[in-house]
């Protein structure tokens, strides 16, 4: 009897050692809202440090708001917002963690001290306070003071005056010192109407004594198109492009600054945007509008394959980064304000940067359209500019205007142009120790500049489509690509992949990429590199 007893004993051990070990190998489980990550699955996550819960008050309101979620790890901040309980903040809030048991957050109600919600509330609140007792008895001081009242308005008033002739009198002197050299020309530095340098995307319009064109220097011009030209510079400490936008194409300057404005565009993969400005250019007798935006020194994909090849680590590396900033600006992400659903119509390798780390970032907006999913509703901005024509869709090139597509087929037109552009990626993947020249898409028939037409007879009349060498179809890395841009660039748009299809498919190929870089560093094999 006492031999079987201590085996029970023994197993309830092991039992309980399976499961602390399955715990710290697989993670906490917690309940999230409001801090879900895209693949959550019925609202809950998993981390390796703590599950934590929070309560705060709305901004500008007098309503509490609770959110539960993973807390990072230690090194990523976690251990310093969990020792943050007691802390006063500006708007108030509370945050608890626990790691006892998964979805241990769920009971986790922390509470805000009333005395913090009472002042918040009472300085938001800021009454006007009025007095109604009129002293009927001081006529006369009521008259002198308007009488001194009124002799100090226009004393301010002419002095103003006065102030304001010597500032435009001194500008205009040093219009005739001070340049900035672009393109060429003489182009006068002057005062802009600054829209938003806060690069928040709260699209609030601030108007400022000094002006971002006032402390921008700049230096090369780095990339040249039909409706821009885009200059590296400098701006306070830092390196910054300046997009100058032809004066013909402010609708799509307008357009680029609104969706830069959009609630939560703030992404690794989205071109980041720092701010936006107008000045006079003297010389022509026009106004620039700019768009500063982070400098990227490899330049746009275009010109990166240009210069490079690379193996199957750096080939996934830029088709993963890409696609992960594509899907963001096509998906809907919600809190205290909604990120709508967006379109980019104007994927090209030319629209997409290379970053240091020799990740992708999307840029050029200007031609971007909004999906208010409330109001079935397509925010169109009535710019004429059309979509790069080499990368247009079939049914785009059958009908480009704008109103006769749902929402649904701009963000299948993308999914085309970014199948091409992988075809374009994929040519210098260094295949059997050589990889191919570089090619813009279907520049075996058109020049550098096709027309409607051309890419009309092209695409739909004569249905050409792009190939890859069989050496390619035959590589165990690049087959995968061949078979997604042949998904993407279907004649049909409802057989076309969605963008977080691709994305889910290329980060299923960089986890497996790992597992083989594990073996083949133990082995010493493993090796890297861009040429």
């Amino acid at each position: 009897m006492n031999k079987f007893y201590f085996s029970i004993n023994d197993f309830c051990i092991f039992i309980s050692c399976i499961f602390i070990w399955n715990s710290g190998v697989l993670g906490l489980r917690c309940h999230c809202d409001f801090h879900c990550p895209d693949d959550h699955e019925n609202f809950t996550c998993i981390t390796k440090y703590k599950c934590f819960a929070t309560v705060e008050m709305e901004e500008g309101t007098d309503k509490m708001e609770r959110k539960y979620g993973c807390m990072p790890p230690e090194h990523e901040g976690g251990m310093f917002q969990c020792r943050t309980k007691d802390v006063q903040y500006e708007i108030p809030m509370k945050v608890e963690c626990c790691n006892d048991e998964d979805l241990c957050n769920e009971a986790l109600e922390p509470m805000l001290p009333e005395e913090e919600v009472k002042t918040y509330i009472k300085k938001i609140s800021a009454p006007t306070n009025t007095n109604n007792n009129v002293d009927h008895t001081n006529g006369i001081a009521l008259v002198i003071s308007v009488t001194v009242c009124a002799m100090l308005l226009v004393i301010a008033v002419t002095y103003f005056y006065l102030r304001y002739r010597q500032i435009t009198s001194k500008r205009r002197q040093d219009s005739e010192r001070k340049v900035f050299i672009l393109n060429g020309t003489s182009r006068v530095e002057s005062v802009g109407e600054l829209l938003d340098t806060t690069g928040t995307g709260s699209g609030v319009p601030r108007l400022h004594q000094r002006t971002i064109a006032k402390e921008l220097k700049f230096h090369q011009e780095i990339g040249s198109g039909r409706f821009a030209t885009v200059y590296k510079g400098r701006w306070r400490d830092q390196y910054v492009a300046i997009k100058v936008v032809k004066p013909y194409d402010e609708k799509s300057w307008q357009r680029e600054l609104e969706i830069f404005q959009t609630a939560y565009m703030c992404h690794e993969n989205i071109l980041g945007f720092i701010a936006s400005d107008i000045m006079d250019n003297t010389a022509n007798q026009e106004i620039q509008r700019l768009i500063i935006t982070d400098y990227q020194p490899y330049g746009s994909l275009y010109d990166f394959l240009l210069a490079h090849s690379f193996d199957y680590r750096i080939l996934f590396r830029l088709a993963y980064s890409a696609i992960s900033g594509l899907s963001y600006i096509h998906r809907v992400v919600t809190g205290s304000r909604e990120k709508p659903a967006i379109a980019h119509r104007d994927i090209t390798s030319k629209n997409i940067l290379v970053k240091e780390n020799l990740q992708c970032c999307i840029g050029d907006l200007g031609l971007a359209i909004k999906y208010d999913s409330e109001n079935n509703d397509i925010s169109f901005n009535d710019n004429p500019r059309l979509p790069s024509v080499r990368y247009m869709s079939p049914e785009i090139l059958q009908k480009p205007d704008l109103i006769c597509y749902t929402f649904e087929t701009y963000q299948k037109a993308d999914i085309y142009a970014f199948g091409l552009v992988l075809w374009e990626i994929t040519r210098r993947y260094e295949v059997a120790g050589y990889p191919e020249e570089y090619q813009l898409p279907f520049s075996q028939y058109v020049g550098d500049s096709p027309t409607l037409k051309e890419m009309y007879d092209v695409v739909i009349l004569n249905k050409i489509s792009l190939k890859l060498p069989v050496r390619y179809e035959h590589d165990q890395h690049g087959k995968v690509l061949v078979k997604l841009m042949n998904e993407c660039w279907h004649y049909s748009p409802l057989a076309r992949l969605t963008a977080l299809y691709v994305k889910k498919t290329l980060q299923k190929s960089l986890q497996d990429q790992d597992s083989e870089e594990s073996v083949g560093s133990s082995t010493g094999t493993a090796s890297t590199g861009v040429t």
